[in-house]
């Protein structure tokens, strides 16, 4: 005897899918945090210049990216970062929902001035994540590990070189 199966049934076995098993919120909401948290994002990069140092910022240019962000990860290079391109000058505000480790943050002017920053503390077990206004209209914010803008001394009204690459880059519209 030959065992026939479908084809659509067969490829969703080759690809692991469980097919027909029942699974309890809980589990599936697990694997989704866990498979969310092993995600890697492939965004662009490019050269950041602030306080005389180049740090290689991921370019979240997309909602997509912006909400995601740097949530999930564990670490973050020496001079790595995340900068955050909004279509036009506006109001913004950063929360710490699933960000994992502490982040300095620079609310920055199309024109490359830094309005204000902050320093983004995770929160704890059963804490609620803080929030961490701009305190004027900007175009970027830049993420960097904690400790970075009082290290370099990075103040308001402190310029940021972006580069032209940053320059060009067209964020999808609202």
């Amino acid at each position: 005897m030959q065992l026939v199966v479908p084809v659509p049934v067969l490829l969703l076995l080759m690809l692991g899918v469980e097919v027909g098993c029942e699974d309890d919120g809980a589990e599936r909401q697990r694997r989704e945090v866990v498979s969310q948290a092993g995600a890697v994002q492939q965004l662009p990069r490019a050269e950041v210049e602030l306080g005389g140092e180049v740090f290689w910022v991921e370019l979240a240019f997309t909602r997509e990216s912006r909400e995601r962000g740097l949530m999930f990860r564990r670490e973050l290079g020496a001079n790595a970062g995340m900068l955050f391109i909004y279509p036009e000058e506006q109001y913004c505000s950063f929360w710490m929902k699933n960000t994992l480790i502490d982040l300095d943050i620079l609310f920055i002017r199309a024109d490359g001035v830094v309005v204000n920053s902050a320093t983004m503390k995770a929160p704890g077990p059963g804490q609620e994540p803080g929030s961490y206004p701009s305190k004027g209209a900007v175009k970027y914010c830049l993420e960097l590990n904690a400790g970075t803008i009082k290290r370099l001394g990075i103040k308001v009204g402190d310029r940021v070189e972006l580069g032209e690459r940053i320059g060009q880059i067209m964020a999808e519209p609202e």
